[in-house]
């Protein structure tokens, strides 16, 4: 019934359009459809369409009469879009209340970024037709952003070997050659944009090879940098004792080594004055220091400090100055001597303090140069009584008088190694001609060289004992399984004394390497 009613009143709406054409007048009609809105027709007679009125537009397309009418108009849809890609719609007309799908495509190195309708923010690519035309934007922007530097002239020192630009989250590398003018403490890269309090965004840096890196590039532009610094160096370490009205004089630089003996490190690693170094925190290293003295002072540069880690430790930031050492005489406690050391030759002594009270243990250290040995170690009070200085254990010592001393020592050529190869065989005189280890035969060893004992060591194979030259009393211990039948020196039966699993031995040794066999025989 309703569908018949739609047609009346359509057939009606034609008719009148028809017989207002008919009788020659012009009018606007309103007619009423089922379409939402208003149409509005103008009429001419048919003269006035014959004289060219005809430029009239249909209020409904052809194209609209296939949509199928819910009561909702067609509405139109412009797209825009800004930067690199492809923007299209199935439809630029639309029906309201149709969910609606921009086509955004992206070009190569460009990204999607912001869609707006009609002005305002949308959350993706699709909504809602309103019941009204709307203006769609696409925002393309590029992934590829600039890298520079931060520095002026760093350009001569940072190649950017994957240009000046590359795509977020591709790795880009670059290196740094300091041309010998400058060195580095560390690498950075960070956004060239700032945000509202000046802060720039960091980015990791990763370090490949030597002066080599490489970073992931970010969603922003960014640029490199360096902590630049220059060299330095010490151009000279110069020595002065202070005396008593607080005047500095130069000690002469042959007698330095007398006095003090310093090192110069950084990070670790020594270094030679006078050779350029980083403008970095070195230390000198007090490696030698004459018990007579103490530091009054150590400065960097004349007027300069240093910072003093311990009694032996100083650092300082180079650049391009003199260290300075002032010396001064260490106070002697009262009620003590002095302890003087007179100069030696192929060798030298020292002693822990350069006093000691009376009654005191002074313990002398003894170091011969390469190929020599103690001589002689003496001790006086007058110049002309001399004591010597004999070791215990090793040590050399003796008790202070009461009174100054004056300490000299002698050294004369080491002579050529003393001492005896020892080894084990079997009984020959009954034919057994088999060759033993000494660490199977053998449980210990004890001796003594002209009545002082002698540290014979671990018992291994083929073992040296060192004798040197004099009168050696031998002593052997078997392990269970061996009897001692004779020790033999030079092939000599030496031994003076034998039980089966002990035996002891006295002889001579004047110079060489000679030949101790052990024969033994098993059981």
């Amino acid at each position: 019934m309703k569908r018949v009613w739609i047609v009346c009143v359509v057939a009606l709406c034609l008719g009148l359009i028809f017989a207002a054409c008919e009788g020659g007048s012009t009018a606007n009609v309103a007619i009423t459809t089922t379409k939402a809105g208003k149409i509005e027709a103008d009429l001419y007679t048919a003269d006035a369409i014959t004289k060219g009125k005809v430029d009239l537009t249909p209020v409904v397309g052809v194209e609209d009469k296939s949509i199928t009418d819910d009561g909702k108009g067609l509405y139109n849809i412009t797209l825009r879009q800004y930067g690199e890609g492809d923007v299209s719609l199935a439809a630029k007309k639309v029906q309201a209340g149709t969910t609606v799908t921009v086509n955004a495509i992206p070009a190569d190195e460009w990204k999607s970024a912001a869609y707006m309708l009609d002005g305002q923010p949308n959350d993706g690519n699709t909504f809602v037709m309103p019941t009204h035309d709307v203006t769609f934007e696409v925002t393309f922007v590029s992934m590829r952003h600039e890298v520079g530097l931060a520095g002026y002239n760093d350009e001569y020192y940072i190649a950017r070997e994957t240009g000046d630009s590359a795509v977020a989250g591709m790795p880009f590398y670059f290196s740094i050659d300091t041309h010998d003018d400058y060195y580095y403490d560390s690498v950075f890269v960070e956004s060239i944009a700032t945000d509202e309090y000046g802060n720039r965004q960091s980015v990791d840096v990763h370090k490949v090879g030597t002066d080599r890196f490489f970073f992931v590039m970010p969603d922003f532009a960014c640029r490199i940098g360096w902590n630049k610094r220059t060299f330095g160096s010490v151009t000279d370490v110069l020595y002065f004792i202070q005396n008593d009205l607080g005047e500095l004089h130069q000690i002469d630089q042959n007698e330095v080594a007398n006095h003090i003996a310093v090192m110069l490190t950084m990070d670790g690693e020594p270094f030679e004055v006078n050779t350029r170094v980083k403008q970095h925190v070195a230390t000198v290293t007090i490696t030698y220091l004459n018990p007579l003295y103490e530091i009054d002072d150590l400065r960097f540069g004349y007027y300069g400090s240093t910072t003093k880690v311990d009694d032996t430790h100083y650092t300082f930031t180079v650049v391009y100055d003199s260290v300075y050492i002032i010396l001064k005489d260490k106070a002697m406690p009262a009620g003590s001597h002095t302890i003087t050391l007179r100069d030696t030759s192929h060798g030298s002594i020292s002693v822990t303090a350069p006093w000691a009270s009376a009654n005191d243990t002074v313990v002398v250290t003894v170091s011969p140069d390469e190929e020599y040995v103690l001589h002689a170690l003496r001790y006086t009070t007058d110049g002309e009584k001399y004591t010597d200085i004999v070791a215990h254990g090793g040590v050399y010592s003796f008790v202070m008088p009461d009174g100054d001393v004056d300490i000299e020592a002698t050294f004369r050529e080491a002579p050529a190694a003393v001492g005896l190869q020892l080894s084990v065989c079997g009984d020959k005189f009954n034919g057994d001609m088999s060759d033993y280890n000494v660490v199977d035969v053998v449980n210990g060893i004890y001796m003594d060289v002209n009545e002082a004992a002698v540290e014979c060591g671990e018992i291994v194979n083929d073992m040296i004992l060192p004798t040197g030259t004099g009168t050696v009393h031998f002593v052997v211990l078997l392990n269970d399984g061996y009897e001692l039948l004779g020790i033999y020196f030079r092939n000599e039966d030496v031994s003076y004394y034998n039980s089966g699993w002990y035996g002891e031995a006295v002889f001579e040794v004047e110079e060489g390497i000679n030949d101790l066999v052990l024969m033994v025989m098993p059981y």
